[in-house]
């Protein structure tokens, strides 16, 4: 018995293999045709169609919250300063006002008494002079008004609050009117 020799040409496939494997292929590799491409596309383009628009609403939803917080929070400190105190400081009456870096001192501790009634956010919600703004809104300050004849009564636009202070921010409408209803693109008030 004589072992043969194989040579390249032994080891290559028969041709009648490659023969059948292109003619049901057609003559062609697998690829995706025009038409499926055309289709994923479509599909992706649909996806971000829909989730790109939710994203911004949720965005939206996350400020208007952080501002209703924020809102909720000073009105916090300003009756736990009242309490302490049993009066307003004299540059507080007269009507609405800007928090303002005065403002934001005192009730962070800077007072006679060293008490801090509130603590700020140092991300985000201060401006270069450390005055809080909405973030709703391009650098527009939280507005606060208090009740300076102790009465328990705040008139705002035709409207008698009982409260001690209330506060509220202008938002994306930038405007003052506090008798409209708080909306996201609206005024967001503690007294809602």
């Amino acid at each position: 018995m004589t072992l043969k020799r194989r040579t390249t040409n032994d080891q290559a496939p028969p041709k009648r293999y490659a023969q059948a494997r292109e003619r049901r292929t057609g003559g062609l590799q697998a690829a995706f045709t025009l038409v499926e491409l055309l289709v994923v596309i479509s599909i992706i383009a649909l996806l971000l169609g829909i989730i790109v628009p939710s994203y911004f609403s949720i965005r939206e939803n996350a400020k208007y919250t952080k501002a209703k917080v924020a809102v909720k929070n000073l009105e916090t400190a300003f009756k736990a300063y009242l309490d302490h105190y049993r009066t307003w400081p004299a540059a507080w009456g007269g009507g609405a006002k800007d928090i303002d870096t005065a403002v934001i001192n005192i009730l962070k501790g800077e007072n006679d008494k060293g008490i801090a009634f509130y603590e700020f956010e140092t991300t985000n919600s201060l401006d270069a002079w450390s005055n809080p703004y909405d973030p709703s809104a391009t650098w527009k300050p939280y507005r606060f008004q208090v009740d300076d004849n102790y009465d328990n009564k705040i008139f705002v636009d035709g409207q008698e609050l009982y409260r001690a202070v209330i506060v509220w921010s202008v938002c994306t409408n930038r405007t003052d009117d506090l008798s409209a209803p708080a909306t996201k693109q609206g005024n967001v008030k503690s007294w809602d």
